[in-house]
């Protein structure tokens, strides 16, 4: 198990520009969704912020848990494509 775990860690180093990539566009997708959302279909008195429906603060850290689990799941099929005999060795 301690050598799986060091093979994510070695795979989330090296792949970072992947990561990046998934940020800029997740971060670009939920403020537009914020943006559309907040002009053209809900009205201002339902608004969690005070200009959008949703606040910038809550698009931000959603953005940055949706990257990080897109990016793990990117890195899992990365390493289970690489050596999958190694995706067995804990399961016993």
């Amino acid at each position: 198990m301690a050598k799986r775990n060091l093979k994510y860690i070695e795979c989330y180093t090296d792949n970072l520009h992947i990561f990046f990539g998934l940020f800029l566009k997740i971060s670009f997708a939920t403020f537009a969704i914020n943006f559309v959302l907040s002009v053209f279909l809900v009205p201002p008195k339902y608004f969690l912020g005070e200009a959008h429906v949703f606040p910038v603060d809550a698009v931000s850290v959603s953005s940055v848990i949706l990257s990080e689990i897109l990016y793990w799941r990117r890195i899992k099929k990365i390493l289970d494509a690489k050596d999958p005999s190694d995706s067995r060795e804990g399961e016993g």
